[in-house]
């Protein structure tokens, strides 16, 4: 008898980006190229029904908050769609970290939801966009990525949402795990997954965002900015100089913020490794934690940031908050 060969039906989420640009007369490149469009791309692939989907908004690098709400509660439904078998997501690579860690955070479907992009726009020689496509396309094909959270397919190599970062301007490598590795690898069409999933923490989908700023320390910054923010906000994010270390004289201003309520993470602007404590001193990590902070590990302060704005807009009381951040990566 001959067996029977299931056809995986996937949605394909346009919502801008590079991937989605041709150069103009003048040299610029300008959105031209739709979801029906990039689905062209994908002729040839065997066992796949693509549905070509135009997200309302063009996310690039002017994403704003109902931007992101809007998109995580589309992926949702197209999700909780029976006839569904997964969603790729092609998407701007100037914030897919941001905004692809928040998806991850708040969409608890085990089905694939993997994003792409380019580095390339579609009028420039060697256009990455329509094999990344292809790439995630049959990612979000394998069973073997049921389950592991949001996933990034770039240049043959494949990352969760959570881990990555864009490393480079213009290389169509940019993107990187640092703290994390990458966990999967396509060769010649194959996907292979390492590892076992792992299990992340998810937050409700908001119905608002609250907004967190990150505050970047640097050499000489007084406490204007950093009062101006403890003042106006539920939750800050520092992104602090080595394992956590701030200026000596932020530390009264960081001490009445948390004695009036407001959440400070403290995040490395390292590139990799973790906070973690080792000094003592005024401004130190250990001083720090004696202050009340939370520190945010293995997370970048971008998506430590994107994390707390989650906590707070769903509510979660500053313990809660706390136990959150407790995991290094984010898991449960």
């Amino acid at each position: 008898m001959e067996q029977l060969v299931r056809t995986n039906n996937i949605v394909l989420l346009a919502t801008g980006g590079t991937i989605s640009m041709k150069t103009d007369d003048s040299g610029a490149a300008y959105k031209a190229l739709g979801a029906a469009s990039l689905g062209e791309n994908l002729s040839g692939i065997p066992n796949v029904s693509i549905e070509a989907v135009d997200f309302a908004y063009d996310i690039g690098y002017s994403v704003t908050h109902q931007m992101m709400l809007a998109l995580a509660h589309q992926i949702t439904q197209l999700c909780e769609r029976g006839d569904i078998d997964a969603v790729v997501v092609c998407h701007g690579t100037d914030v897919m970290e941001e905004v692809a860690t928040f998806v991850d955070l708040t969409v608890a479907s085990r089905k694939p939801i993997v994003f792409t992009g380019a580095m390339r726009n579609a009028s420039m020689p060697g256009y990455d966009g329509a094999h990344n496509l292809r790439s995630a396309v049959q990612v979000a094909m394998s069973e073997h990525a049921m389950g592991r959270g949001v996933l990034v397919c770039m240049d043959d190599t494949v990352h969760i949402a959570r881990a990555i970062t864009k490393t480079h301007t213009s290389r169509t490598s940019t993107f990187d795990s640092p703290n994390f590795g990458a966990v999967g690898f396509l060769n010649n069409d194959v996907v292979d997954f390492k590892g076992t999933p792992p299990s992340f923490r998810k937050y409700a989908l908001p119905t608002h965002f609250v907004d967190v700023p990150l505050i970047w320390v640097y050499a000489g910054q007084d406490t204007s900015f950093l009062s101006l923010a403890c003042s106006q906000s539920k939750g800050i994010v520092i992104a602090a100089k080595g394992i956590g270390h701030v200026p000596a004289w932020w530390m009264p201003v960081i001490r009445q913020a948390i004695a009036q309520d407001v959440i400070v993470v403290v995040a490395s602007q390292c590139g990799s490794g973790s906070t973690s404590l080792q000094y003592g001193g005024v401004g130190s990590d250990r001083d720090l934690l004696d202050a009340g902070v939370i520190f945010a590990g293995y997370r970048r302060p971008l998506q430590a940031r994107i994390e707390l704005m989650c906590a707070i807009s769903c509510g979660l009381a500053p313990a809660e908050i706390r136990r959150a951040f407790a995991s290094p990566f984010g898991l449960e």
